[in-house]
């Protein structure tokens, strides 16, 4: 059984190897233009903008509607509601640290970027 599926596995990277070589010398031929650092740069910080605000943003909402459904769930039970109320200095935590996060990288990739050019 194993050695059946270690030549399909065999078989299956061989074709992608291939094709990427065929890719490759393809795309040399098919006059595909050639990038500075600067603009790979713009656009590696454009993709992880674009990746990491709506993620993070989605994280917070859905945090804030779990905690919206506990503060629901115990109305009538001031232990847990306190519980409840308790955790929403940790959203807003975790929002400012996310937010920091992603300015930090957004200032080293465009360090990076400017020391490449």
């Amino acid at each position: 059984m194993f050695k059946k599926s270690r030549k399909i596995a065999a078989a299956v990277f061989a074709l992608a190897a291939f094709l990427a070589g065929q890719a490759a010398a393809w795309a040399e031929t098919a006059g595909i233009s050639t990038k500075t650092a600067n603009e790979v740069g713009q656009k590696v910080v454009e993709v992880v903008r674009d990746i990491t605000m709506p993620l993070g943003a989605a994280v917070i909402f859905v945090s804030v509607v779990i905690v919206a459904f506990k503060l629901i769930a115990s109305a009538g039970k001031p232990d847990d509601r306190g519980k409840v109320i308790g955790s929403i200095p940790y959203i807003i935590g975790g929002g400012i640290a996310l937010g920091g996060a992603i300015l930090i990288a957004g200032w080293i990739i465009g360090m990076m970027v400017k020391a490449a050019s």
